[in-house]
Order: structure tokens, then C-alpha cells, then sequence
């Protein structure tokens, strides 16, 4: 499930083709819930009333309803390279070579530190990549804000 924010240990996510009403994933520790977009309401499950009295989840998010709407990018292949790089080409033709170093390390991310765990690295149903143990990362997320090493010519 692509994760669109991260803040007080409370991580947001939301899934592509997901069902109605548009909605967001908020996961705190053993605590999930499904929030809609328009009016903030809890559609299931629960978070500790301290972080829903405070407005942890709603205030920290830049107007989530983008994420719903915009169309995903695709990944149509990933290759993984040396020194934890990706080449990855998205739906449209863009191919473009990316370093996920910064995001690995810590939590579940902490087995791609294994280079030939990394190199498990393989396309999922939502259109972007993920690796065995689940952690994944959201198509839109790889081709808007992983900024390019190197651009591959097609």
C-alpha cells in the first residue's frame, strides 16, 4: 500500500482502485483506521482518542484528496542496479534511474540494506514496486519526488 505521509509515528497510506467513498489508511502502532476525505469521518476502526482530539491525523496532511484523484504512473519495469540503484519505467515511456538509499534502513526497510534482498525488488498489482517482505513504494511517489541519478535513453 503506498504510503503518502509519515509524522508522530502515525503513517498515512492509500490504496490504488480502492473502494468508495474516497478515503485514506492511518496506521498508529497496532491501531488502523479508514478515514474519508471530504468530511474526516472515521468509516472503521480506531486510533487512540489522544491523537484524533489533537487533529494529528487531519492537520498534518496537505489535502489528501489529490492523492485520491490523480491518475497512477504506472511502473511497467524495474531493474535493480549496483549501489542500491533502480532503474524503473513507468506506463508513459519515462524511464529514469533512481537511488532509494535514503529510504532503507530502518524498520521493515531494514533487509534491503542486503543486496541481494534489494535486488527481490518486482512490480505489484497497485503499479508500483515492492519487495517480498512488503514494503513498497507508490508509482506516483517513485516518478514525482525521487528526484533522477541519471536519465536512461529509450
Amino acid at each position: 500500500m503506498p504510503e503518502i505521509s509519515r509524522f508522530f509515528g502515525i503513517i498515512i497510506r492509500m490504496y490504488y482502485r480502492d473502494h468508495m467513498p474516497p478515503h485514506f489508511h492511518a496506521h498508529y502502532g497496532e491501531y488502523q483506521v479508514e478515514i474519508t476525505i471530504e468530511t474526516l469521518e472515521i468509516l472503521k476502526g480506531k486510533l487512540p482518542q489522544r491523537l484524533i482530539g489533537r487533529g494529528h491525523v487531519t492537520s498534518n496532511l496537505s489535502n489528501p484528496s489529490s492523492h485520491w484523484s490523480k491518475k497512477m504512473n504506472k511502473v511497467v519495469s524495474v531493474k535493480p542496479l549496483e549501489n542500491y540503484l533502480l532503474e524503473i519505467e513507468f506506463a508513459d515511456g519515462l524511464r529514469k534511474v533512481i537511488d532509494i538509499r535514503p529510504f532503507i534502513g530502518k524498520g521493515i526497510s531494514a533487509a534491503l540494506t542486503d543486496e541481494s534482498y534489494f535486488r527481490q525488488v518486482g512490480l505489484e498489482d497497485g503499479g508500483g514496486i515492492a519487495w517480498p517482505n512488503g514494503y513498497d513504494f507508490c508509482p506516483n511517489f517513485l516518478r514525482d519526488d525521487v528526484p533522477t541519478v541519471n536519465a536512461v535513453k529509450a
